[in-house]
């Protein structure tokens, strides 16, 4: 379980990193919150 908390928290932390870089002329900042909240349902 710790290692899939680790992972799931690395992950999030890539996809918003992702998302920062990418930069708000895509409007990634939404689909990210979605992504986020989908991986803690199914994960945490």
């Amino acid at each position: 379980m710790d290692i899939n908390k680790e992972l799931t928290e690395y992950m999030l932390n890539f996809i918003e990193e992702i998302c920062e870089r990418i930069g708000p002329q895509y409007s990634y900042s939404v689909q990210a919150r979605e992504a986020n909240e989908t991986i803690k349902k199914d994960f945490l």
